[in-house]
C-alpha cells in the first residue's frame, strides 16, 4: 500500500480519491517556477493503484493529471531518474541524504524551527508518520574537512550521519552498514579519487576563464581553451565537471537568468582546492545516485538535497542510467537551453559534436 493518498473535493460536492503508484518526474522548468513562486500550482502526472469517485471504487488503474498548490516551495529536492520530485512523492521512499540536509535536520532538532527553514520543516513533517529508508552514505563521502576523508573519518562520519538521522527521524528506517559494507563503500570512493583530483585541478585552472561573463565575440576562444585544458588533464568528454564549466561559459548573455553551472561551481577570484573539492563532491553525489538507479532499479535511492544548484543541474541533464551485461554503469544525459541559455538548439548540437570530436 502506498504511503500517499491524494483527495480532491469539487465545488459541486463530488470527490475523487486516489492512491498513486508512481509519479512522472518534474522538469527543470518546473523547478525554476517553484523557486520563483512557492505558491504557484505544480502540475503532477501520476498513475493510480486504486481510486474512488464519490466513494465508489474504480477497478482500473489510470493516469491522472492534476495541479497541486503547496504553502512552501518543495525542499529538500528528491532527484530521481529524468528529473526531480518533492520527497513525499518519491516511490519507494528510499533516500540518499547529503550533508546539507542532515545539517538542516540537526539545526531544527537542536534549535527549533526558524524563519529560514519553515518550508523545509513543513515538508519533513510529512515523514513523521511514514516508514522511509534514509542512507547517510553521501554524508560520509563528502566529509567535513573539505577534502577526501580518511578511512577513519569516513567510518566515523557514516556512524555520525546514521545517529543524527535516527534522532531527527525516529519513525524512519536508517541504513546501518556492516563493516564489510563500509569497507566496500570506502574502496569505491578511493577508486575514483584520482579522477576527483584531476577534476578538482581542472576546476582551479579553468576558473580564470569563466570567472566573469564571456562576451559572444570571445566565447569560441574561451571554449577552445577549456577543451584544450580538459584534454591535457585527461577529463572525459562526458564528465559532469566539463558540462558544468561549459554551462557557465554559455550562461545567459545578459545575466537575467541565473546560471545553473555558476550556481553549482560557485566561481570566485579566490577559488581554492577546497572550493573545487566541494563542487566535485556534489558531482560525485550525482554519480552515486545515478548508479543506484541503474543497479537497484525499482528499489533505487533518490538523492535528497537542499542545494538548488545541484538540483537544477540534475534536472536539466535529465539523467538516465543503465547497466551493461558486464555490470558497468553508463549515464545518458541531455544538454538543453536550461544549461546553456545563450545558445540555440543548433549551437548546442555543435557543442555536443565538438566534444565527441575533440576530446
Amino acid at each position: 500500500m502506498s504511503h500517499l493518498v491524494l483527495r480532491c473535493e469539487f465545488n459541486d460536492g463530488r470527490t475523487f480519491e486516489a492512491v498513486p503508484a508512481s509519479f512522472e518526474p518534474l522538469t527543470a522548468s518546473q523547478l525554476e517556477s517553484a523557486l520563483k513562486d512557492p505558491h504557484a500550482p505544480i502540475e503532477f502526472v501520476f498513475w493510480t493503484k486504486e481510486a474512488e469517485v464519490d466513494g465508489v471504487k474504480i477497478a482500473e488503474a489510470g493516469r491522472v493529471t492534476t495541479n497541486i498548490t503547496f504553502p512552501h516551495s518543495p525542499a529538500p529536492y528528491a532527484l530521481v531518474a529524468n528529473g526531480w520530485l518533492p520527497m513525499p512523492f518519491v516511490m519507494p521512499q528510499h533516500f540518499l541524504i547529503d550533508r546539507n540536509v542532515v545539517a538542516s535536520l540537526k539545526a531544527t532538532r537542536e534549535r527549533g524551527v526558524s524563519s529560514p527553514n519553515i518550508g523545509f520543516q513543513w515538508w519533513v513533517n510529512m515523514f513523521e508518520a511514514q516508514t522511509c529508508l534514509f542512507n547517510p552514505l553521501l554524508f560520509a563521502y563528502e566529509g567535513c574537512e573539505r577534502r577526501l576523508p580518511s578511512k577513519t573519518e569516513f567510518v566515523s562520519a557514516f556512524q555520525q550521519g546514521s545517529i543524527e538521522l535516527a534522532a531527527c527521524l525516529p519513525k524512519s528506517r536508517i541504513v546501518r552498514y556492516e563493516r564489510e559494507h563500509v569497507d566496500a563503500a570506502y574502496e569505491q570512493l578511493m577508486s575514483i579519487a584520482a579522477r576527483g583530483e584531476r577534476d578538482a585541478k581542472f576546476l582551479t585552472q579553468v576558473m580564470p576563464l569563466i570567472l566573469h561573463r564571456v562576451s559572444r565575440a570571445r566565447e569560441k576562444i574561451v571554449q577552445n581553451a577549456i577543451l584544450k585544458l580538459a584534454r591535457e588533464l585527461n577529463i572525459k568528454n562526458d564528465a559532469f565537471v566539463l558540462i558544468a564549466v561549459l554551462s557557465v561559459l554559455y550562461e545567459d548573455i545578459d545575466g537575467n537568468a541565473g546560471s545553473i553551472g555558476r550556481r553549482l561551481l560557485k566561481p570566485s577570484v579566490t577559488y581554492t582546492p577546497q572550493d573545487a573539492y566541494n563542487a566535485i563532491s556534489d558531482l560525485r553525489h550525482i554519480e552515486v545516485a545515478a548508479a543506484s538507479q541503474a543497479v537497484l532499479l525499482g528499489q533505487a535511492f533518490a538523492l535528497c538535497t537542499n542545494d538548488r544548484g545541484l538540483a537544477r543541474f540534475w534536472a536539466s541533464l535529465e539523467i538516465e542510467s543503465y547497466c551493461t551485461e558486464n555490470d558497468l554503469v553508463h549515464f545518458h544525459c541531455s544538454l538543453g537551453k536550461d544549461l546553456m541559455p545563450r545558445l540555440n538548439v543548433e549551437e548546442i548540437d555543435q557543442v555536443l559534436r565538438l566534444l565527441k570530436e575533440e576530446i
